[in-house]
């Protein structure tokens, strides 16, 4: 972000300061939404940083069935991984509720 005053990106953080002092002094925030919404950026960022490794394997992985995947075989082995792929999909967000 962009720290000069004046610029979009201040003017946004320090209406956030404000609106969150407001908040608090209302009553309406409270050290425990605090310590939530610190844990629930954190899980955020940890699975921003693990997304491109799955990636990145999964790229390797279909250069080597490549080579070791007989071509008529492929688009049927590619269906049933799909199948997979999306159930444990549901899975992991299931998981983070």
């Amino acid at each position: 972000m962009n720290g000069k005053p004046g610029s979009l990106a201040s003017s946004v953080v320090a209406a956030a300061h404000g609106d969150a002092e407001r908040l608090a002094a209302d009553g309406r925030w409270t050290s425990e939404k605090t310590v939530e919404l610190d844990r629930a950026f954190e899980r955020a960022a940890v699975q921003a940083l693990r997304r491109p490794r799955f990636a990145e394997r999964s790229l390797v992985l279909r250069r080597l069935a490549r080579l070791v995947v007989p071509a008529a075989a492929r688009p049927s082995l590619r269906r049933a991984l799909g199948t997979v792929e999306r159930a444990l999909g549901s899975v992991g967000a299931r998981r983070e509720r």
